[in-house]
């Protein structure tokens, strides 16, 4: 089962009525949208490409990472 992270928006409306906001969480989330309900689809878009950017990246990071034998263990931080 895969878990549904959370992603904390900050918003804010600039004196013209637009709105601007950024993902806290993830750099570089960052958009704008004429409303607060707009701003969020505008949000979740970035986020997503944002995310698939990352997906790629990681994947030509490990490609380029010779074969090792790799060790692998469960951290739990407290």
């Amino acid at each position: 089962m895969k878990a549904n992270p959370t992603y904390t928006a900050v918003m804010m409306q600039a004196k013209d009525g637009t709105f601007t906001g950024y993902i806290e969480e993830v750099p570089a989330v960052i958009s704008q949208g004429n409303n607060e309900q707009e701003l969020r689809e505008n949000l979740l878009d970035a986020l997503q490409m944002m995310l698939d950017y990352y997906k790629v990246e990681a994947r030509k990071f490990f490609r380029k990472t010779p074969s090792l034998q790799r060790k692998r263990e469960i951290l739990s931080l407290v």
